[in-house]
């Protein structure tokens, strides 16, 4: 007997439940990302290249929550439509 492949249907619900877990990440720690505790640490008021530190993070974190969104939502697609 040959193996047998996995069903599509099974890597179709791996794949969506890993979508599902990134979005609640994003959901649950972008806000906490910018909670005044955690801005409080940033604002040290040092400077990295010449731009405060408190700009530094929030631009960063922001720029961290559209990559992971962007790529939890590209993961959505690439199985719908299959060039072959």
């Amino acid at each position: 007997m040959a193996p047998t492949e996995p069903a599509p249907l099974a890597e179709t619900a791996r794949n969506a439940a890993a979508r599902t877990d990134a979005r609640i990440a994003v959901a649950i720690a972008g806000p906490i990302l910018f909670t005044p505790p955690l801005l409080a640490l940033a604002d040290r008021g040092t400077m990295v290249f010449g731009i405060p530190t408190l700009v530094v993070y929030i631009f960063t974190a922001w720029l961290v929550g559209i990559v992971v969104t962007a790529l939890a939502a590209r993961s959505g697609r690439r199985g719908r439509h299959d060039p072959r």
